[in-house]
C-alpha cells in the first residue's frame, strides 16, 4: 500500500483493533481486515453508513498504484452507499474490559514485570463499587469475575477516554437474571413494572432504553423486530436505522 511513509509514519493501517471500539453498530462492513502494529484482526478498510473508514495514513503520492485503484474502488463503492445509516458512537464494548482482562492473566502467566502496573489499570476502568468486588479477589480469579458479571456490563458514555473510570456492573439487572443486552430481558422488565421488582425494572428500563414515545410496552410491541442493544450507542437498546435498507 505504501511506497514512502506519511509525514504522520508509516503504519500498516488500522481503524480498530479487535478489542471491540465500534464493532456491535449497525451499518458497520469490513471491507479489509488485516495485519496493524498492534494485532491481528484489525480493520485496515471499512464502511459504518455512507462513511468510508480508511486506515492507512501514506499521503495520496505516498500510495502505490495498487493503493490508489483500491482508495479509488472503495469511494466508487461508498458511492452506491450515500444514502446508508448508523448511529455516533458513545462508548467503548464490554469487549475492550475482557482485553484488558486477558492482558492481566497473560502477565500473571508469563511472569511479566508488568504484571502490577497492568492490574492496576484494568481496575482504574471500573467503577468504585465494581472495583471493590474486584479488589477482593486475586488478580488470577479476574477472569472468573468477568465471566460471571460480563452480561450485566455497563459502559458510561460520558467517559470519552479508554482511560477513565468506564465499567460497572448493573446491580440490578443482575439480580433480576437478565443479561442487559437480550431483548428477551427488555421484554421481562416490561412484565415487571407493576410488581414487586418494579423498581428494578424501571431502573433497567431508564438506563437501557430511556423516554420513549407511547411508554416503553406500546413501543415495545411496535418495534420489537428492529430493536437491537448495541454497547457503542452508549448501552442502550435502539432501533436499527439500517433494518429497512435495500
Amino acid at each position: 500500500m505504501h511506497a514512502k511513509p506519511s509525514q504522520q509514519g508509516d503504519y500498516p493501517g488500522v481503524v480498530v483493533i479487535n478489542f471491540g471500539d465500534f464493532d456491535d453498530v449497525p451499518g458497520l462492513e469490513i471491507i479489509s481486515d488485516g495485519v496493524s502494529t498492534t494485532t491481528l484482526g484489525s480493520i485496515a478498510i471499512g464502511r459504518q453508513g455512507r462513511f468510508l473508514l480508511w486506515g492507512f495514513t501514506a499521503d495520496p503520492e505516498g500510495l502505490t498504484p495498487v493503493g490508489r485503484e483500491l482508495f479509488l474502488s472503495s469511494v466508487r463503492y461508498l458511492f452506491r452507499k450515500r444514502a446508508s445509516k448508523t448511529i455516533p458512537f458513545a462508548c467503548h464494548t464490554r469487549h475492550y474490559l475482557k482485553f484488558r482482562c486477558d492482558s492481566v492473566l497473560e502477565t500473571i502467566r508469563e511472569k511479566s514485570p508488568r504484571a502490577e502496573d497492568i492490574r492496576k489499570a484494568f481496575e482504574e476502568i471500573l467503577k468504585p463499587a465494581a472495583r471493590a468486588e474486584v479488589q477482593k479477589l486475586k488478580p488470577e480469579e479476574y477472569g472468573r469475575w468477568l465471566e460471571e458479571n460480563f452480561a450485566y456490563i455497563v459502559g458510561d458514555p460520558s467517559s470519552a477516554s479508554r482511560h477513565k473510570e468506564v465499567y460497572d456492573v448493573d446491580a440490578d439487572a443482575r439480580a433480576l437474571l437478565t443479561p442487559n443486552n437480550k431483548l428477551e430481558s427488555l421484554k421481562t422488565w416490561v412484565g415487571l413494572l407493576n410488581g414487586d421488582e418494579g423498581a428494578r425494572a424501571r431502573r433497567c428500563l431508564d438506563r437501557y432504553v430511556g423516554d420513549v414515545e407511547g411508554g416503553w410496552a406500546a413501543w415495545l410491541e411496535k418495534n420489537a423486530a428492529r430493536i437491537l442493544f448495541c454497547d457503542s450507542a452508549g448501552f442502550k437498546f435502539i432501533e436499527d436505522p439500517t433494518r429497512d435498507e435495500k
